[in-house]
């Protein structure tokens, strides 16, 4: 009787054995033989047999890895206003976003950083817009002069983009949140509103900001005076403005209309771009 419960032992721990190396070769962890197996006189052998417990717990953990994979599932992911990212601050996480593509996960960037500092991002904003088309400008400068080699001139480049980046900017955010801030602020898109923030955009922002630019080139990229700045800005600031009433009235028409705040900076530095370059190829005949 003790050799027969010797035997019925030993078949149970070869049989858990087996169990455990069947599981190692899946991948799977051994949980070990059921307490069950071990109850003296009443001991039942008729396990399941190892390859059917198996593939049990391979499909216990595909559908445990599927149900995961659901959870982060982002191939069609539609930015929120105000997304669970992942970080503890609220920014971006690539991580957290695997099926994101890159121009999601740009624009999520660009839309936290005017969330966290509107002003310096739309600074940034017009600095690029100017940066571009200034290069785009002297490009085409060089490309209408074949004969003449034309060097790119590096000062007149620096005296665009820094005005873009220090003043453009940053009198743009505060000019067009003083505009929602008194104008129209109970219906804000009715098309009387837009008008009257279109007409003291173009008749007082305008000619503020292009006196202010051509000042600023002047001291900066064509080596002039404060004593000569005032002549300077009166021969060239009416053709500047004429440029500016055939382009900006129409821009921003479409941008008080139906661009938020905190992004028309960006969309009216998309069409700055060819702006821009207008600009650049104008103050080459200043």
């Amino acid at each position: 009787c003790i050799f027969k419960i010797e035997s019925c032992i030993l078949y149970s721990i070869v049989l858990s054995a087996m169990r455990q190396a069947v599981r190692a070769a899946a991948g799977l962890k051994w949980v070990g033989m059921p307490a069950r197996h071990f109850r003296g006189a009443h001991l039942n052998l008729h396990h399941k047999t190892p390859k059917s417990v198996a593939i049990r717990l391979v499909r216990q953990q595909r559908a445990v890895a599927e149900a995961e994979a659901a959870r982060f599932q982002v191939e069609d992911l539609a930015l929120p206003a105000h997304s669970a990212t992942g970080n503890t601050d609220g920014s971006l996480s690539r991580a957290a976003v695997p099926g994101a593509k890159q121009g999601q996960y740009v624009w999520e960037l660009y839309r936290q950083a005017l969330e966290k500092h509107p002003m310096t991002t739309k600074m940034w904003t017009c600095y690029g817009g100017q940066f571009l088309g200034d290069i785009l400008g002297q490009s085409l400068l060089a490309a209408r002069s074949p004969l003449a080699e034309i060097p790119f001139d590096f000062r007149r480049h620096l005296g665009l983009t820094s005005f873009a980046l220090l003043i453009g900017g940053s009198t743009g955010h505060m000019w067009h949140r003083w505009l929602d801030s008194n104008i129209g602020t109970s219906q804000p898109t009715a098309t009387s509103t837009v008008l009257q923030k279109l007409a003291l955009d173009q008749l007082v922002f305008a000619p503020f900001i292009n006196c202010a630019f051509l000042s600023w080139l002047h001291l900066t990229s064509s080596g002039g005076s404060l004593e000569t700045v005032l002549p300077f800005v009166a021969a060239n600031v009416m053709g500047i403005l004429k440029a500016n009433w055939m382009v900006w009235p129409v821009a921003n028409f479409i941008t008080f209309k139906f661009i938020p705040q905190d992004y028309r900076i960006l969309f009216c530095n998309v069409l700055g771009v060819c702006w821009g370059t207008f600009v650049s190829l104008m103050v080459c005949t200043m």
